[in-house]
């Protein structure tokens, strides 16, 4: 998976590099979602390397506030990283963008500390019923900002269908303060290390890089 993504998106600078004249150009700008942050630092410093006379300027946020950094704010950028391929088409069609490549898939995972509260007890039958006793601290992304956030909502609202439960989805809403809740999926990171959550809704590239 990792040499695929690098692949793919060393292809994505080259066609950048060919399409604004790769000689001319001292800066190449990219908005990219915060879980690509850690692959594409390691791609655009190696390629920097090989390209003395090419800089790199990284932004990194939700790939719903990159896109809006475009479309609203009028920011020009070279390259969009997204976390969510489907979201291009949909936002940036026909006026900003007219093709992309999807390059990686990923998996939801619920990331811990070995201390984590019931960390000795949580398990793929009961981890819904965990995260909402008493004094356990979960979060998650930005639903409206994040791919990662309307992904664990989708993911807490089919958990209901597959463990044949209705409740699941409005407990675990209930049970999460919006202090909990962040722009993008990687700033929760911090607080599940500091202590300050138990338990973080990631994708599972994230949760291994970290």
């Amino acid at each position: 998976m990792k040499k695929l993504t690098m692949l793919i998106l060393s292809l994505l600078l080259l066609f950048s590099l060919a399409s604004y004249g790769a000689p001319q150009k001292e800066t190449i700008t990219i908005f990219h979602a915060g879980s690509l942050s850690v692959p594409l630092k390691l791609l655009t410093t190696a390629y920097g390397k090989l390209h003395k006379n090419i800089n790199f300027a990284l932004e990194s946020s939700g790939s719903v506030a990159a896109i809006r950094k475009i479309t609203e704010l009028g920011k020009p950028t070279d390259i969009l990283a997204s976390a969510d391929a489907s979201i291009i088409g949909k936002m940036l069609f026909p006026n900003y963008a007219n093709w992309y490549v999807k390059f990686a898939t990923n998996q939801m995972v619920i990331a811990y500390r070995d201390d984590s509260l019931y960390a000795d007890k949580i398990n793929k039958n009961n981890w819904f019923k965990i995260l909402t006793k008493k004094g356990v601290s979960y979060g998650h992304s930005d639903p409206n900002m994040d791919p990662c956030g309307y992904r664990t909502l989708l993911l807490w609202k089919l958990s209901e269908i597959y463990y044949k439960n209705t409740g699941i989805y409005n407990n675990l809403v209930t049970h999460c303060p919006k202090s909990n809740i962040r722009p993008k999926a990687v700033n929760l990171i911090a607080l599940l290390e500091t202590k300050n959550l138990d338990y973080i809704f990631e994708y599972k590239s994230v949760a291994v890089q970290h």
